[in-house]
């Protein structure tokens, strides 16, 4: 099957499609993918055997094509309108809007330093812990723990969000997208990995964030677990 996307998921990015190919083999799902600029130019391609939620397995990784790539056309800037905003157009459904409530508890607590709400929406053991975080510690990356995260002068006070988004899958996890503004002039484009638990609701498993701003390619990438967060630079790792 072949399906084009429409890279306007964030509504800050103009008429550029990436087109994914996918073959059914024996040994799994293979897909092959290319993206195109506005300007009609190749900006990235890849192939991919086994896919996963995660992004681990696959080549395409969303957010690192659009930071790296396909940035915003012009400077973005938030306004009281961005706030809880939701690009689905329509209502949005009772399992979205619970990852969406979870989502805003999550930053609610990021620029408060209020760790024990942070603590709260952190999936706890081997479930919340980012496979690709390890592998960076186990080489001798940094790993900072939430406490320090959310110190005064470490947090990020005052930032806001913007144009919202959830969805639910079959298997009882989700996904949640937000553009962050920690800064004038400066926007970031967030994914949350979710998971619900009976007793807890929906807990995150895996937090990440990318610069994704006007005439500015993202350098680096931050990923977060139930540790805590790892800054990722392209000199430390290839493909994050």
């Amino acid at each position: 099957t072949v399906d084009t996307v429409d890279t306007d998921v964030t509504d800050v990015t103009d008429v550029t499609n990436v087109t994914n190919v996918t073959n059914v083999s024996s040994s799994g799902p293979r897909s092959c993918w290319f993206a195109l600029s506005i300007k009609g130019r190749s900006v990235g391609s890849g192939v991919s055997i086994g896919q996963d939620r995660a992004g681990e397995k696959q080549s395409l990784v969303w957010d690192q094509l659009l930071g790296d790539k396909l940035q915003p056309m012009e400077l973005q800037s938030f306004t009281d309108s961005d706030a809880g905003s939701n690009l689905v157009g329509g209502p949005v459904g009772a399992a979205e809007a619970g990852v969406l409530a979870a989502q805003e508890r999550f930053y609610a607590s990021l620029t408060s330093g209020d760790l024990e709400g942070m603590e709260a929406l952190l999936m706890p053991g081997a479930d919340g812990e980012d496979s690709f975080i390890s592998s960076v510690v186990a080489e001798g990356g940094r790993l900072d723990n939430w406490e320090f995260c959310l110190k005064e002068g470490q947090r990020p006070d005052g930032m806001k969000i913007g144009s919202r988004d959830a969805v639910v899958y079959a298997d009882g996890t989700a996904t949640s997208t937000c553009i962050e503004f920690p800064a004038p002039g400066l926007s970031m484009l967030a994914t949350q990995k979710w998971a619900k638990k009976e007793a807890s609701g929906w807990l995150m498993t895996s937090h990440r964030t990318i610069v994704y701003t006007y005439n500015a390619k993202a350098g680096g990438l931050l990923r977060c677990d139930n540790r805590g967060c790892a800054a990722l630079t392209k000199s430390t790792r290839g493909n994050a």
